[in-house]
């Protein structure tokens, strides 16, 4: 996974700062450039629509952003990154999709708990939505002031289903990023659809097939380095996939969409919409590849 455009959309709040700066830790460590975007939107209508001069209205919003957005700079400046500033107007999911295709974003870097629109828009939607809106991988943070010190990657956790095949975005994620600063690197996955009968007598058996058929998709020479784990537990997907990132002191939950499957259902809708609110941890939501 190749990231050197961040685009981290902000909206002032206290939030959206902190994740500007893990924003900005990880852009040092992967050597990124940082798109600072902020959206002026109002829906002026309803009881207000014939009150206020909306023309007036904008003008004093977009001053008010640009001056924010300036103070932004001033605060970073002497961060180590490249920041450049992306003022829009519009509404906030259209004119996040448009500056992450017009200024070529590898990344997506966002605070899940933000003001108003920007707020409804994150936890309103459901994951499919997110996946929809924008082709590339979105990095969301629940708690960033808390979870800025998470940039550093120490252990970056892939949850993957079976076949392997169509989550090859999502391994290829998480063993760059693994290789890349030296992390510890687990490869997760959850049971599901196992019958009564295998489950009362062979789980542990098909637990431990599964383990060795991941442990096969990783590198020689990330595997000498001697920090790849498998594990492979039985449960529901989103209860197990929460309590474990919060257990395993994980800096990164790197998870993929999939249109087909009983667990990718899981992951690509509940599961990740649970994760996205309540992970103690940074997540990191890979594009289901094109099938």
């Amino acid at each position: 996974m190749k990231v050197e455009r961040i685009l981290c959309p902000v909206d002032f709040s206290p939030a959206s700062d902190a994740a500007t700066a893990y924003a900005i830790d990880l852009a040092k460590r992967l050597g990124a450039r940082i798109g600072l975007m902020h959206t002026v939107y109002a829906n002026a209508g309803g009881a207000y629509a014939d009150t206020l001069d909306l023309n007036r209205f904008y003008t004093m919003m977009r001053g008010e952003a640009q001056a924010r957005m300036r103070r932004a700079q001033e605060r970073y400046a002497d961060a180590g990154v490249d920041l450049e500033p992306l003022l829009h107007e519009g509404p906030v999911v259209e004119e996040l999709r448009h500056a992450a295709a017009e200024w070529k974003a590898d990344l997506v870097v966002m605070a899940t708990h933000g003001r108003h629109g920007f707020r409804r828009w994150v936890l309103g939607s459901t994951a499919e939505g997110l996946l929809r809106a924008l082709p590339m991988p979105i990095l969301t943070l629940t708690e960033p002031e808390a979870q800025r010190a998470r940039s550093r990657l120490a252990h970056v956790v892939a949850a993957v289903d079976f076949p392997l095949e169509p989550e090859a975005a999502v391994l290829e994620a998480a063993l760059g990023l693994a290789a890349r600063h030296g992390a510890r690197l687990t490869l997760l996955h959850v049971l599901h659809g196992v019958s009564t009968g295998v489950r009362q007598h062979y789980e542990q058996i098909l637990m431990e097939a599964l383990e060795q058929r991941l442990l096969a998709t990783v590198p020689p020479d990330l595997k000498e380095l001697g920090a790849v784990n498998v594990v492979v537990e039985a449960g529901a997907a989103d209860q197990r996939l929460v309590e474990w990132a919060a257990r395993e002191d994980v800096d990164l939950l790197v998870l993929g969409g999939r249109p087909k499957g009983t667990m990718a259902r899981a992951v690509a809708g509940a599961t990740l919409e649970r994760l996205v609110r309540e992970a103690k941890c940074p997540v990191l939501t890979v594009p289901a590849q094109p099938q």
